[in-house]
């Protein structure tokens, strides 16, 4: 995409400029959705609502939130949508910005009613995950990847911009929609402070949503393994368990899991939080299987470990081969493979001064070259062309 005028704006130009940020799938403090973009946003002098789930009407840094009920379980989404529709008419924005595939209906007909912009913001190779959704029957799933990659490609070329999380998905938007950028998912560095000085505990962790295919069967089976070398290990799971698919052999009793495999479940933890929690941690694990997605995706939880100089344990394959080789910031696991993750694992906790050398490596890393403060950036150019602040298009 072009990339305009590169002289900085004045936070003045912006003013009484509007963005609506819509979601009916992430919670309103999502770390991409509030904590990277709409704070950024924000800060650069628009004046952003958020409209997504959250327990109530609120504003945070500067970012308006308006609330929606939470809609669990997943068929209860839809019923939200025609009430985004409706605050994000009230709103008369002057750029929108979806962050699910299953809005681009609405957000084609909001282009049409408003006759502004609306961008479309790509978190995962989406076509390509339907294949493995569970809850898909098996003979759908071909069908249904196929339908959702000609939605997305046909809504894109008509939206007013894509924002992706990678260059190489960039590529496949480029080819109908010529303002797509990539704009990573890199961590805010001033959410990691150098860690303190002092020994961590004997604990793994996992931050993120946990499912099948990033590896909660491995995760049970391999804490089994290690809990037998190390009785005093635990490894803390932080964020939503989605249970589906998952072997008829592997507990869903909680209590099962702390015993037998050392794992606890602590639910969502909050961005604010979670430096803290990563600060007591010997390292931070990324089980995952290699789906075609999670192959392509640089997983936003090892950028964050790194930033937080936790050493990394990670399946050996796609972009997490390639920063973990390259930074030395860990090891690399067989995928799928509990006592192969097990072995790295039980190798960080044994040599503490290696591991803390790990994790050194890693954070410099994220400082020098996967920190937000360049991304956001380039989000923010992209909305002082979408809005003419820049002078690159129509409206001053």
């Amino acid at each position: 995409m072009p990339e305009g005028d590169a002289t900085p704006v004045p936070l003045l130009r912006r003013a009484g400029r509007r963005v609506g940020i819509l979601t009916s799938v992430h919670p309103a403090l999502d770390t991409r959705v509030f904590h990277k973009q709409a704070r950024i946003l924000a800060a650069a002098g628009y004046h952003v609502t958020l409209i997504a789930q959250h327990d109530r009407d609120a504003c945070a840094d500067g970012v308006r939130i308006r609330a929606l009920p939470a809609a669990t379980p997943r068929w209860r989404r839809p019923l939200l949508w025609w009430r985004i529709l409706l605050d994000a008419l009230r709103l008369r924005a002057d750029v929108y910005h979806i962050h699910d595939p299953e809005l681009l209906p609405l957000a084609l007909l909001l282009q049409r009613l408003t006759q502004r912009p609306v961008v479309y913001d790509v978190h995962e190779y989406y076509a390509d995950e339907v294949r493995t959704r569970q809850w898909i029957p098996a003979p759908l799933g071909g069908p249904a990847a196929w339908l959702t990659g000609r939605m997305e490609q046909a809504a894109a070329r008509r939206l007013g911009a894509v924002v992706t999380v990678n260059e190489h998905m960039n590529r496949r938007f480029l080819r109908v929609q010529p303002r797509s950028i990539a704009i990573y998912n890199y961590p805010p560095a001033e959410y990691f402070p150098p860690p303190l000085d002092g020994a961590r505990d004997q604990s793994i962790i996992y931050a993120g949503v946990m499912t099948r295919d990033r590896g909660l069967e491995t995760i049970f089976r391999a804490g089994q393994l290690l809990k037998q070398r190390f009785p005093a290990m635990r490894i803390d799971v932080a964020g939503i368990v989605d249970w589906s698919g998952v072997a008829t052999g592997i507990p869903r009793d909680t209590e099962v899991w702390s015993r037998e495999a050392g794992v606890h479940f602590l639910g969502l933890i909050p961005q604010p939080e979670l430096p803290a929690l990563l600060s007591r941690a010997t390292a931070g694990w990324i089980p995952f299987l290699p789906t075609p997605n999670n192959v392509r995706s640089t997983p936003n939880k090892l950028l964050e470990y790194m930033a937080a100089a936790l050493p990394v344990v990670a399946s050996d394959f796609g972009y997490m081969r390639s920063i973990v080789s390259d930074a030395g910031c860990g090891r690399l696991a067989t995928a799928g493979d509990p006592a192969s993750h097990a072995e790295k694992l039980g190798l960080l906790l044994e040599r503490p001064d290696e591991a803390r050398a790990m994790g050194e490596r890693g954070r410099a890393a994220v400082l020098r070259r996967y920190t937000w403060a360049g991304e956001g950036e380039k989000l923010v150019r992209l909305y002082d062309e979408l809005t003419g602040v820049s002078g690159s298009l129509g409206r001053a």
